[in-house]
């Protein structure tokens, strides 16, 4: 059952990306950050019930909030990066953020990674390559600089670079508290740094509604908040180093989803970087 739940995971994250790309394009980031996170609220709220707020500390709240105001912005950098490009470029660039925490997280955790892990770092570095690796034509940098002059994934790899840094703080404060706990504060930071944005532009549910928008951000929080539940529940059922080693088969997911409702090019050399990158990913997560 565990296994189930932790391949559910990659599909509802995918899933959110697809619908982001295929509905959301017309909507701005920040009203579809905020609306996500209050679906996801009203969703997970039955849950609260099994939080154990005695557990709760100010390492938590500490933590949690620096890691929430700073995945509050990667939220908006992801939006926006799926809507400037491709699903099947940008989606598999998350994978980039093991790179990082080469250097994050010695520095913020004290954690070094192994030399089985570091060999799964360069995979991964290899399998970015890939993603553009025609345009090699023009010189062996060429698709790393084909990379970062596309728009969608440059942000994109700005986004590793804040995760990298968050996921120590989340660390912390999941060791601290709970990943319930977290989550929950995680959708409620973005509801109230977003919120000022959505009352100053007087955007009422009368005009989502009129721009098709209130089914869009529904389901976005409603993958949003099955993707978290799934990975919460797989992490009680089984190990969480396989959970999250099964997570990035998102990445593979959303070459798929490129290829079959976008037909966006580049199939097999972007599936081919993806299960590099994945091969990298899964090594990083057991080792």
């Amino acid at each position: 059952m565990g296994l189930i739940f932790a391949l559910l995971n990659p599909l509802f994250n995918a899933s959110r990306s697809l619908t982001i790309k295929k509905g959301g394009i017309r909507l701005k980031p920040v009203i579809t950050a905020w609306g996500s996170s209050v679906t996801a609220i009203i969703l997970l709220s039955p849950l609260l019930f099994f939080i154990n707020y005695h557990k709760l500390n100010t390492v938590f709240f500490t933590n949690g909030l620096i890691a929430a105001v700073i995945n509050s912005t990667t939220v908006l950098l992801t939006i926006k990066a799926i809507q400037k490009g491709e699903l099947s470029l940008v989606e598999p660039l998350r994978s980039m953020s093991p790179l990082f925490l080469l250097f994050t997280a010695p520095l913020l955790l004290g954690e070094y990674t192994s030399a089985a892990g570091i060999t799964g770092v360069l995979l991964i570095v290899t399998g970015s390559y890939f993603l553009e690796i025609k345009n090699i034509r023009q010189g062996i940098t060429a698709p790393l600089r084909a990379l970062w002059h596309n728009p969608g994934a440059r942000l994109m790899l700005l986004n590793t670079v804040l995760w990298s840094i968050s996921t120590c703080f989340a660390k912390k404060a999941i060791l601290a508290g709970s990943p319930l706990a977290f989550t929950f504060l995680f959708q409620l930071t973005i509801f109230f740094i977003y919120l000022p944005f959505i009352i100053i532009k007087k955007i009422s549910l009368t005009d989502l509604k009129k721009e098709k928008g209130m089914r869009i951000i529904v389901l976005i929080g409603f993958f949003m908040a099955l993707a978290n539940v799934s990975q919460n529940v797989a992490i009680s059922l089984i190990p969480a180093v396989y959970v999250i080693a099964l997570k990035r088969l998102d990445l593979l997911f959303n070459i798929l989803f490129g290829k079959f409702f976008f037909r966006e090019k580049k199939f097999a050399q972007r599936l081919t970087a993806g299960l590099i990158m994945l091969t990298g990913s899964v090594i990083v997560a057991l080792y």
